[in-house]
């Protein structure tokens, strides 16, 4: 089955949800910008890897060198 990921900004976590829940071809993810809200939240991992300073070599860990073309 094909995946879907939403990125939701301030205030439109509700409308994508709504639409993710009538989605029926596709397995959805709904990321928020906000803690708590969405399926999953970036906020935490924004913030420790800006601390840390490694999120370029965790995206090519994760994804590969081919995955982090610019």
């Amino acid at each position: 089955m094909p995946r879907l990921v939403f990125f939701t900004i301030h205030n439109t976590t509700p409308w994508w949800k709504h639409l993710a829940s009538r989605i029926d071809f596709a397995d959805v993810t709904v990321l928020s910008d906000l803690r708590g809200q969405g399926d999953r939240s970036l906020v935490d991992d924004f913030y420790r890897f800006m601390r840390r300073g490694d999120a370029a070599e965790a995206a090519i860990v994760r994804f590969g060198k081919d995955g982090c073309r610019s």
